[in-house]
């Protein structure tokens, strides 16, 4: 059936189930809603659990959110959440809730939204087809994000802001309208085995004064870049693979000064790594092999360290340096290219 309440607050303990046959996808679905300006539900409990039910939001537009938790740790589990004219899952407060095996699509705002000091478990979900980020960390909060499958969002599949430290695993992060995820101001995520692949941006971007660890992710067949480091930025970049990507596959700028270590750049349409501007870092022990363009590129004053790295086989120069750029080339093998091994040109 269909129940139109008001605003359900949780109460301690209490578990609200759809019975057996009557799931979301079910012909005959359990259906929470809410039409006024209002959450469908609010939960700030501890032991509150939410299974197999299919929960609406169809108020005016703007509406805060079709499910708030400000505290506690209430568990959604097999439930389908969408809101025409709203954030899906706003998770606030010091709340610790946890979604399992949830749905979260066609949301006018951001699929699922954390702020300040939360720390959600998100895991085996979907979330796609909302018309902001897909999952949006913000504030203080952190949170564990595994084995989720998160799609043709019309921002960033994963945006990370304020200084969050949540940790992605895992994940299938594709096929978005903007970028997979996306770092900024001080995030310091952890990026873990993750496959980011089709999207209309770079695969990860990371900005401002975020310092990520991104480890053993796939970062494939983008439309744009691969990684893209810029502002201020660091972060540790580890055994990563990077392929197909139709820019370059690492690409730098701004004042970034990031780590890349053990990755593997591979099969670009582009540059294997392009650093612009004041862009520095430590690039060793990567193989950068079969890009369209130079192994390595390097334009304005960038100044970085390449240590131990193989280059080869590409259809360009090995390392083109270009304009005032400068950097430390040492202990690489430099193979098979097209064109020099290394040229350097301009002033």
């Amino acid at each position: 059936g269909v129940y139109d309440e008001g605003v359900l607050d949780m109460r301690e303990g209490v578990h609200i189930a759809a019975r057996e046959g009557c799931g979301p996808a079910s012909e005959n679905p359990v259906v929470l809603t809410a039409r006024a300006d209002h959450p469908a539900f609010c939960s700030r409990v501890d032991g509150a659990k939410v299974s197999g039910v299919r929960i609406e939001h169809h108020g005016p537009f703007g509406s805060m959110a079709c499910v708030v938790v400000e505290a506690g740790n209430i568990l959604l589990e097999n439930c389908v959440v969408t809101g025409s004219v709203s954030v899906g899952v706003l998770i606030c407060g010091y709340s610790t809730p946890a979604l399992h095996t949830c749905e979260v699509q066609g949301c006018c705002g951001d699929g699922i939204k954390i702020a300040d000091s939360a720390k959600p478990t998100v895991s085996n979900s979907r979330v796609h087809n909302n018309d902001g980020f897909g999952i949006f960390c913000t504030g203080s909060s952190a949170g564990t994000f595994t084995s989720n499958d998160i799609y043709a969002n019309s921002n960033a599949g994963v945006a990370a802001r304020g200084t969050c430290s949540g940790l992605f695993q895992g994940n299938l992060v594709h096929d978005g309208k903007q970028g997979g995820f996306w770092l900024e101001e001080k995030a310091k995520c952890d990026l873990i085995a993750n496959d980011i692949y089709m999207n209309q941006k770079s695969g990860i971007q990371v900005g401002g004064h975020s310092d990520p660890t991104v480890m053993k992710n796939i970062v494939r067949d983008g439309l744009k870049g691969g990684i893209v480091v810029h502002d201020q930025a660091s972060g540790s970049f580890l055994q990563n693979e990077i392929l197909r990507n139709t820019m370059a596959g690492v690409g730098g700028t701004d004042s970034a000064c990031p780590l890349f270590h053990s990755n593997i750049i591979t099969d670009g349409k582009g540059g294997g790594i392009v650093l612009h501007e004041n862009c520095g870092g430590v690039f060793e022990k990567n193989q950068v092999i079969r890009n369209s363009h130079a192994g390595i590129g390097l334009k304005g004053n960038s100044n970085a360290l390449f240590d131990g790295n193989l280059i080869s086989d590409g259809s360009g120069y090995g390392v083109w340096v270009q304009e005032t750029a400068r950097s430390t080339l040492q202990n690489n093998v430099i193979e098979r290219n097209v064109r020099a091994g290394v040229v350097v040109t301009d002033t």
